[in-house]
């Protein structure tokens, strides 16, 4: 079948929904034979495409600030590697002109749930002379934290453009179990996201968005910061904002309260990637919101 744009692919394209400035898009695709439905999300901003990879059709587990547990279709199965390795030259030509191109296997699914799929391909990608593309991104909860120094051996890790983004939300631990359920502690995970980090060369970036009353106060910056400072070689931090989606109650730090934790951190001398989320009411495709409407979409 092809895209409207008429792009071929081997999975059909059920639906793409895009911002009416084209800068975001959302493909709902399904493969013939198999069973689900999975989303791809592109965005345009500043001069860089990303492109939001699933590594599967929904997802087994069951965060509390995805919209996948509020779904109509929460989970359904694993992607192929052969399937990942397509969304991206999908999504790929739809760049323009623009060369700083971004993949993170960071839409729906648990990507280490999913290890041999993910490893197969992006050896795929970042060998395949067709994609041109600055960064490959994986983004974890922690739920087999060992297999992130298994990473660090294969050719996301030696490629020097394989990074690992960690969904670490909170450094309190009652806050992560309760919102991040069926994964690992932080102190499990952080010797396999040293080793990382030390044997590839790029600093793990931890990622917390921030949610009102939750994890937005000083107090949390500061703990955050000491954490980061333990050991600023191996360790990066990323605030990102919250993007609500139908059905959840939790609501985005005030903007005045997202912007004086990011200048405390910088008070202490944290180096901060700040990522507001390209929040469309119409398209949700941002983190955690690719699922949501789906179940509608398909329906219609």
């Amino acid at each position: 079948m092809e895209d409207p744009q008429g792009i071929e692919t081997s999975f059909q394209i059920v639906n793409r929904v895009a911002a009416q400035d084209g800068s975001i898009s959302k493909y709902i695709l399904e493969t013939p034979g198999q069973k689900g439905t999975f989303e791809l999300g592109t965005f345009t901003s500043e001069g860089t495409f990303d492109i939001c990879v699933s590594t599967m059709a929904g997802c087994p587990l069951q965060c509390q600030f995805c919209a996948i547990p509020y779904s109509e279709i929460p989970y359904e199965r694993k992607l192929s590697a052969g399937e990942l390795h397509e969304q991206v030259s999908l999504a790929f030509q739809n760049r323009g002109e623009i060369e700083n191109v971004v993949v993170g296997f960071m839409g729906n699914g648990e990507p280490f749930l999913n290890f041999d799929a993910v490893v197969d391909a992006s050896s795929r990608i970042l060998n395949d002379p067709s994609l041109s593309i600055s960064s490959l991104n994986i983004s974890t909860t922690g739920v087999r934290p060992e297999r992130i120094s298994e990473l660090a051996n294969t050719d996301f890790g030696r490629s020097g453009r394989g990074k690992i983004q960690f969904s670490l939300l909170s450094l309190d631990p009652a806050i992560r179990n309760k919102f991040i359920p069926k994964v690992k502690s932080l102190e499990e995970c952080l010797p396999h996201l040293d080793y990382f980090a030390a044997t590839t060369g790029q600093p793990v970036k931890y990622n917390v968005m921030l949610v009102d009353g939750l994890n937005d106060s000083i107090e949390h910056a500061k703990e955050l910061a000491k954490f980061i400072q333990a050991a600023p070689h191996l360790r990066r931090i990323k605030v990102s904002t919250f993007n609500p989606f139908p059905g959840i109650e939790m609501k985005p730090a005030t903007a005045e309260k997202f912007e004086s934790f990011i200048a405390h951190l910088e008070s202490q001398g944290v180096d901060v990637k700040v990522f507001k989320g390209d929040a469309d009411e119409k398209v949700l495709a941002s983190c955690g919101q690719m699922r949501a409407r789906v179940g509608r979409i398909l329906t219609q």
